[in-house]
């Protein structure tokens, strides 16, 4: 789909990068936010974009909640996976390059997101994720205690 404005996000826990680029002009804006949500949503509101607009980032550790929260300003947004993401190979890592990186990629339509889980989705992943770390902890204490006991020569 063509989108009149296409905004990369580069998100981290304390910071994000954006980069809003009008695919008519080619003019790019560019920006660095605080990591809250609702700073992102704020500051796309407030450059008063006209046209379809639309936010791409990529899913890591920061979760969901951007995406949901442009959503629910209407804001279209897609997350992509980083490993199905092309770079250039001369990377600059920086993180107003990325955001202009994925702002163009969604430009030329070479993005594909994934799901967006629910609040309660996302809490239930966390919560399995959470019970498998608690088992195999579990696991590796017993068979240390298992070990320890083996050497002192004590039969249990």
């Amino acid at each position: 789909m063509k989108y009149s404005i296409c905004i990369g996000i580069d998100t981290h826990a304390r910071k994000n990068a954006v980069c809003a680029l009008d695919t008519d002009t080619g003019e790019a804006v560019t920006a660095t936010l605080p990591g809250d949500p609702e700073a992102v949503a704020d500051w796309i509101e407030a450059q008063g974009f006209g046209g379809s607009v639309h936010a791409v980032y990529e899913a890591g550790p920061t979760g969901f909640r951007l995406a949901r929260t442009l959503r629910g300003r209407g804001i279209g947004c897609t997350v992509i996976a980083p490993s199905k993401t092309a770079y250039p190979h001369d990377r600059d890592k920086r993180d107003p390059k990325d955001a202009e990186w994925l702002a163009r990629l969604l430009a030329s339509g070479a993005v594909r997101g994934v799901y967006v889980p629910t609040e309660e989705q996302e809490a239930l992943c966390r919560l399995s994720k959470l019970r498998d770390e608690t088992v195999r902890d579990l696991k590796r204490a017993k068979q240390r205690l298992k070990s320890f006991v083996l050497v002192r020569g004590v039969r249990y």
